[in-house]
């Protein structure tokens, strides 16, 4: 259930459970490793779901009908999904990688500047079917993302970029806190700016009696 807390996911999960592993007999600590990393997709899909908070940038699409069902009181119904699909999605994806990593291996091997200029502006255009109803959010959305992704080293001149002489900044903005950070403090925010039951009630009951 520790994976289910926002942040610690599957590589902050089996840092922590190392050193668990030292008295242990290999296959044994072995297996506990695999299973920390296997349940963090379903953990994490708790907080994304109860919260509207994902627990690992994997499960932001979760959040997105996930809490949308436990706002309808349907969050039994939501956890048992994505459990399921966890499950059926990770088995799956293991067998696809036994199968094809060399394959897929000796093509990465191939990839170069062209490929990768293409992969970008594949990226970009994505975009287009995912903004919705207003293109510009999704413009918006895109450049902060390139904005945030040219911070640290350049790769071919090995410049800093827009570090600040910070060395944390060296190796850019990591995925998981930029993630977390930008949908849970979101939401908090949301959250706190909505009236609760506690406080509704008591307003509505006023109005009756003052009507």
């Amino acid at each position: 259930m520790s994976l289910a807390l926002p942040g610690l996911g599957k590589a902050t999960g089996v840092a922590v459970a190392i050193p668990m592993t030292f008295y242990l007999q290999p296959v044994a600590a072995i297996a506990l490793l695999i299973g920390i990393a296997k349940g963090s997709a379903a953990g994490s899909a708790v907080s994304a779901i109860l919260l509207n908070t994902p627990g690992e940038p994997s499960s932001a699409p979760t959040a997105l009908d996930g809490y949308p069902l436990a706002r309808q009181g349907k969050a039994q119904k939501a956890l048992k999904m994505g459990l399921f699909a966890s499950v059926i999605g990770d088995f799956l994806s293991t067998l696809v990688l036994i199968a094809l990593a060399a394959p897929l291996a000796r093509y990465a091997l191939l990839i170069g500047p062209v490929e990768l200029c293409a992969i970008l502006l594949f990226s970009l255009t994505f975009i287009g079917g995912l903004a919705g109803r207003s293109m510009l959010k999704g413009l918006i959305a895109a450049a902060f993302g390139v904005f945030f992704a040219t911070i640290g080293i350049e790769t071919e001149t090995f410049i800093p970029r827009m570090t600040f002489g910070l060395l944390e900044l060296d190796d850019g903005i990591s995925l998981v806190p930029m993630a977390i950070g930008m949908l849970a403090i979101s939401e908090m925010v949301i959250q706190a700016a909505m009236p609760t039951a506690s406080t509704a009630k008591p307003k509505k009951s006023r109005q009756l009696l003052a009507g």
